[in-house]
């Protein structure tokens, strides 16, 4: 059923690649595979225990766990992460966009799109604008000129400019005859077309959509397959011969993560994937603690959004 999982990574990565239309909902795709491939295989194979690991403890229960685990676990991974970052990279604290941001759809810069369009996403403490045109354009912020970095500024094709955030949250793209360019304007790494003027204020209520999303589209669906389906599956074959601070854990346990980990080279074939291993056996472990996927899906979306949060504050 994993190899399932993963073909329908695949193919929905595959079909984001080639159909533009389809890019900014892949990640709605394989959280369905995620969920509806277990009913389906339960269906089929008329599996009678609860497939999905979401009938054990009540939820509350489950939400608290995977809260003091986070408590435990993301403390010290903050301040390991700031000291990697500051005292062996070398890079500055405090020097990356921090919590004001432009809005979730300026985030991760642009994946390669075909044609001629502008491409814009956030970088450092403002927006870069890349020219993918054939003529120079010219960056007109709204704010007062003699405001600092508010100046109209030239960007020839091929060329980047980063706006600074005074210039960032109100400007325009003028064509050579002073009209607004027609080429699409592509913001993100999912490349999101958005309408001249571009408005990207500072605000603060993407926190909310990243948390909503990591829980909805890729904490919960994961945790459904992984730590509901295939762990349940191995266990039944596979049953823990050993304890882990007084619960249950085994071979079984630890296939899960290894799965897990493997899944996630389909979309990113990069080594480094392969470290979510480690998280996996954590999950692995709350899920068999709550006796629920509410722990590990509570601890796995807030996980995800720490790493992303802490990656924007240095630079």
């Amino acid at each position: 059923m994993t190899g399932v999982a993963a073909l329908a990574i695949a193919m929905a990565e595959g079909l984001a690649a080639t159909v533009p239309a389809i890019a900014p909902h892949a990640g709605t795709l394989i959280a369905a595979a995620f969920v509806l491939l277990p009913l389906g295989a339960a269906r089929l194979w008329h599996l009678k225990d609860d497939v999905l690991g979401t009938e054990g403890a009540p939820l509350r229960r489950g939400v608290a766990l995977g809260l003091l685990a986070s408590l435990l676990v993301l403390v010290p991974f903050a301040i390991g992460f700031d000291v990697l970052q500051v005292q062996i990279l070398g890079r500055q604290r405090g020097a990356g966009p921090g919590l004001a941001s432009a809005g979730e759809e300026f985030h991760g810069r642009l994946r390669t799109a075909p044609g001629p369009h502008v491409g814009i996403y956030e970088e450092d403490r403002g927006l870069a604008i890349e020219n993918a045109t054939p003529q120079t354009l010219t960056l007109t912020p709204a704010c007062p000129s003699a405001q600092p970095g508010c100046t109209q500024r030239r960007i020839a094709p091929g060329g980047r400019v980063i706006a600074e955030p005074a210039a960032a949250a109100d400007f325009d793209l003028l064509a050579p005859d002073g009209h607004r360019a027609a080429a699409p304007i592509l913001a993100g790494s999912e490349g999101v077309r958005i309408d001249l003027p571009v408005r990207a204020a500072a605000r603060y209520w993407w926190l909310l959509w990243l948390l909503l999303g990591q829980v909805v589209a890729v904490a919960v669906p994961e945790e459904m397959f992984f730590r509901g389906y295939v762990l349940g599956r191995l266990r039944s074959v596979l049953p823990a011969r050993r304890r882990i601070l007084g619960v249950p854990f085994g071979a079984a346990h630890v296939l899960s993560a290894l799965l897990f980990a493997l899944i996630h080279l389909v979309a990113i074939p990069e080594p480094g994937r392969l470290l979510v291993f480690f998280p996996g056996l954590l999950f692995a472990w709350l899920a068999e603690r709550g006796r629920t996927i509410a722990a590990p899906a509570v601890h796995h979306a807030l996980a995800n959004v720490t790493l992303q949060l802490l990656q924007r504050f240095y630079g």
